[in-house]
């Protein structure tokens, strides 16, 4: 994809839409730090009173103790790379590029945009990057 079927993809895309996006991702980006900043300080046990307070003192206690971590630990790992997808997104603001199908080049459509607006793929796109 050349740089004008980037600009052909997005244009007639309204400001507003652009802003309304750009603020989407932006409070996201913020919930997601407060939950991987939370999901983090569980993870590694908190303060000493609270690890205390937490440690298993029956043996099954120990293998739910540790299937939490294990459980916390994937989703700070998924957290983590939806917030480089969400920085990923919010840089295509910059080279004017949001909105444009990273694979086919296509417009993406507002309604998937609303939902998802991290989004880096068209539905046919990702339908296929995925099956």
């Amino acid at each position: 994809m050349n740089a004008n079927d980037t600009s052909a993809a997005i244009v007639g895309r309204a400001v507003a839409d652009y802003d309304k996006f750009r603020d989407l991702l932006l409070t996201l980006r913020r919930r997601l730090h407060g939950d991987v900043n939370m999901m983090s300080k569980e993870a590694l046990g908190g303060s000493d009173a609270a690890a205390d307070n937490h440690a298993p003192i029956h043996p099954a206690e120990v293998g739910t103790h540790s299937f939490e971590q294990e459980f916390t630990l994937n989703l700070l790992s998924s957290d983590g790379d939806r917030l480089d997808q969400i920085e990923a997104a919010l840089a295509k603001f910059q080279d004017g590029s949001y909105g444009a199908c990273e694979e086919c080049g296509g417009r993406i459509p507002r309604a998937r945009l609303e939902v998802l607006p991290d989004t880096p793929y068209c539905v046919k796109c990702a339908s296929r990057l995925e099956g």
